[in-house]
């Protein structure tokens, strides 16, 4: 679950990115950093695929 905050507390947008992860283990290895692209989009990449969770604001 990602959930992006205004500067002033308030919750912008909630969005689920992983559905099932066997645990936290397996979740460290398969995601990578949390990162920003640009001021509307925030990205997480797996470490060990293709894959790319993004939410757009």
């Amino acid at each position: 679950m990602a959930k992006i905050y205004h500067k002033s507390g308030l919750m912008v947008k909630e969005e689920v990115l992983v559905e099932e992860v066997p645990s936290h283990v397996v979740y460290g290895r398969f995601l990578g950093k949390p990162e920003w692209v640009d001021n509307r989009i925030f990205q997480v990449a797996s470490k060990t695929s293709q894959w790319v969770g993004v939410i757009t604001i």
